[in-house]
């Protein structure tokens, strides 16, 4: 904890304060991993052992974290973000992209990047079982249906789980990659999120994230999970045997459910292993694509992973034409796929909703033990 205080206060004796500067300190900090961020966490708490040179730097480090984890987002847009329907618009911001928690199983080898982000729109829920059962109707297109390899050959249970009514509000699963980017585009001319798009709309504004909600814990002060996975193998635990109804789960900063979870999303990257193909401080990056790669990126964690695959900075691959059992998606659009000349667009399922309030500087947001009250599960569940 000295070694970050000492670090921090020497950056802010220099007037690095900017958050650029802090996003650079915290991409180059020795292991970039959950040391760092339980320094961070810790950094703003002086000890009876610090001098007072100390305690003011440890108050102004406070202060200043305070800040960036607004300001990394913060600019001069209207400080609104309205939402269309069950979309979200996002405000731009640079973050730091790639894996901030301890790697423990060694395989994240794609690294960190800073990258700058627009203006967009994203799902506020993952695509359920209802909508992609009507896109299948409108179609009348038998290829459209979830990969009946994703349930191992058992039509029965495909047909059982798309259909059924108590699964209406679930995430739709097994659907192939190139079958979720014809949802989209069938959808209002949306498209799947790129994979910058995702991880930024995953952390919400927070610096250094595990998750999309703050703090290293997967559970509220209450003992109640924040996500719907597998605690120790465990699925049940959440209250839950697999999937969830979207959206039972409390939302992250950004009003956006299920980004740690329930089904894990497809996007439009091809997978690489690592994140060469951006520049550091890039502005609205492309998605990566390789044409001769079968592998697209998968984002989030299901119903089925631990903790560790539900962080917001892991990443996992599928064959694209290849439906998961664990996989879903949900969909994204540019500012002016929705907006065009400022009027609401008429777009399939997408109404005008209130703005919702862009986090200020000045704002405090509860810790997890005072997240929005969860709904039961229904009792046939």
């Amino acid at each position: 904890m000295k070694t970050a205080k000492n670090r921090l206060a020497y950056w802010l004796s220099i007037g690095a304060i900017a958050s650029a500067a802090l996003l650079v300190f915290m991409v180059s900090f020795g292991g970039g991993q959950s040391a760092v961020l339980a320094d961070v966490e810790r950094v703003g708490v002086s000890s009876e052992s610090d001098t007072p040179e100390e305690k003011s730097a440890t108050e102004a480090t406070r202060a200043v974290f305070a800040n960036a984890a607004f300001s990394s987002t913060a600019s001069n847009d209207d400080p609104t973000r309205p939402s269309y329907g069950d979309m979200v618009r996002l405000p731009t911001g640079t973050f730091i992209m790639g894996l901030t928690d301890e790697d423990v199983y060694d395989r994240e080898q794609a690294g960190r990047v800073v990258l700058a982000m627009p203006n967009y729109y994203i799902d506020r829920f993952e695509v359920t079982n209802r909508e992609y059962l009507e896109f299948i109707q409108d179609q009348n297109d038998a290829s459209l249906l979830p990969d009946v390899r994703a349930w191992g050959g058992d039509r029965d249970a495909k047909r059982s789980y798309l259909a059924q009514p108590q699964f209406q509000d679930h995430p739709v699963l097994g659907v192939t990659w190139e079958n979720a980017q014809r949802f989209c585009e069938w959808n209002g001319s949306r498209r799947l999120p790129t994979e910058a798009e995702w991880e930024y709309a995953a952390r919400a504004g927070q610096i250094g994230a595990v998750y999309p909600w703050r703090g290293f814990r997967t559970t509220d002060g209450l003992g109640r999970y924040l996500a719907n996975f597998s605690p120790e193998g465990n699925p049940a635990a959440t209250g839950y045997s697999r999937t969830a109804p979207v959206g039972v789960f409390p939302p992250n900063r950004w009003g956006i459910h299920d980004m740690a979870g329930n089904a894990a999303e497809w996007v439009q990257d091809t997978y690489s292993p690592t994140y060469d193909h951006y520049e550091s401080g890039q502005s609205d990056p492309a998605p990566f694509v390789d044409e001769t790669r079968n592998e697209r990126v998968i984002r989030g964690g299901s119903w089925a992973s631990n903790s560790f695959d539900i962080g917001v900075g892991v990443r996992n691959s599928q064959p694209q034409d290849r439906g998961s059992q664990e996989i879903g998606f949900r969909c994204a659009a540019d500012l002016t796929q929705v907006e065009g000349t400022g009027d609401i667009p008429d777009l399939p399922g997408v109404q005008e909703a209130e703005p919702q309030e862009e986090p200020q500087d000045d704002m405090e947001f509860p810790e997890p033990d005072t997240e929005p009250e969860f709904p039961e599960p229904p009792s046939d569940m």
